[in-house]
């Protein structure tokens, strides 16, 4: 008897059926497969993205530890040539100290000519006069190498926490104290510092791109030029930004360079002077904390470089207005 055309009809469907749902799990099994070795791709991309991000920075820390020894060498100079002197003047009040004690156990009082020549001999009164006057520049002296280590510790620093509240107008001023050896003799360095609140970002990654720039500028701006450097709030997309401008007078950038100038790796130095990852991470650095980086230039007459940050969920000001030539 044969088999009826319904019955054919069913089982060439389950037959198809079957072999849908096989391909069907082979295929899953090859997502399944794509799935997992693109997240162990992007887990190694993600590692090696913030290994460059550290080997810039700390490439940008070699070149400038020269210049940051210097800066701490003079203060650390007069200081220790002040305390050189105080140490000689203490060594007088302790020969003073001991004529005084022993002329006391001998005779039981102290001929006042003898205390004179005494005080004489040993200059008293300059040490006294000399001695208030080394003392406040010494105290200076080392609290100057207090703020640069500080600052350079602020820059160098990797936090475990990704996101943290930061002070942008701090941010400025200590990545500037890093550079400063650096900008001092080649750059005037005007800061315009608004009241503006606090921003979500890496306090390591910020200082990074601050000091990228600055060193950028001060490279188009050779042998001399002028940076400005600037905060405030501005309205942009429906939302309220922390934005900082940093500008030169440098000689601009040319159009075939400006499209280019944020690829991994390209840089117009000569070979030696630049990895050609600066401007590419710091552009990474900025959207990854859910910033804006935006660049405008003219050939002659300078670079400015716009970063749009966004705002911590703190309502407090910083109030940090300040000038630095």
């Amino acid at each position: 008897m044969k088999d009826s055309p319904y019955k054919l009809a069913y089982e060439r469907e389950k037959k198809a059926r079957k072999l849908a749902e096989k391909l069907l799990d082979e295929k899953t099994r090859e997502l399944y497969q794509h799935c997992t070795e693109l997240e162990t791709a992007n887990e190694y991309l993600s590692s090696i993205k913030k290994k460059l991000i550290q080997a810039d920075k700390m490439s940008s820390l070699g070149q400038l530890a020269a210049g940051v020894a210097h800066e701490i060498n003079n203060p650390l100079s007069y200081a220790l040539c002040n305390l050189d002197f105080l140490s000689n003047y203490f060594h007088s009040y302790k020969k003073l100290d001991e004529f005084v004690v022993n002329s006391l156990k001998k005779h039981n009082k102290l001929e006042l000519t003898d205390l004179s020549k005494i005080r004489q001999h040993y200059e008293i009164d300059y040490i006294n006069q000399d001695g208030e006057e080394l003392i406040k520049p010494t105290i200076d002296g080392l609290k100057k190498i207090q703020k640069i280590t500080e600052s350079l510790k602020q820059v160098s620093h990797q936090n475990s926490v990704k996101t943290e509240q930061c002070n942008i107008n701090e941010c400025i001023k200590n990545s500037l104290k890093v550079v400063w050896n650096e900008l001092k003799y080649s750059m005037e360095v005007q800061t315009y510092l608004a009241e503006v609140p606090l921003i979500s970002f890496d306090n390591g990654e910020i200082h990074q791109v601050l000091m990228n720039i600055f060193l950028n500028a001060k490279h188009a701006c050779d042998p001399k030029g002028q940076l400005k450097i600037s905060s405030c709030l501005e309205d942009m997309d429906n939302q309220t930004w922390v934005k900082v401008e940093i500008s030169d007078n440098g000689t601009g950038i040319p159009p075939e360079v400006i499209e280019r100038i944020f690829e991994p790796f390209y840089t117009t130095k000569p070979v030696g002077e630049g990895t050609g990852l600066g401007l590419s991470i710091s552009l990474s650095i900025i959207e990854n904390n859910g910033g804006k980086l935006k660049v405008t230039t003219q050939l002659g007459r300078g670079t400015t470089f716009t970063l749009y940050l966004k705002k911590s969920c703190h309502d407090e000001l910083k109030n940090d207005s300040a000038s630095l030539s």
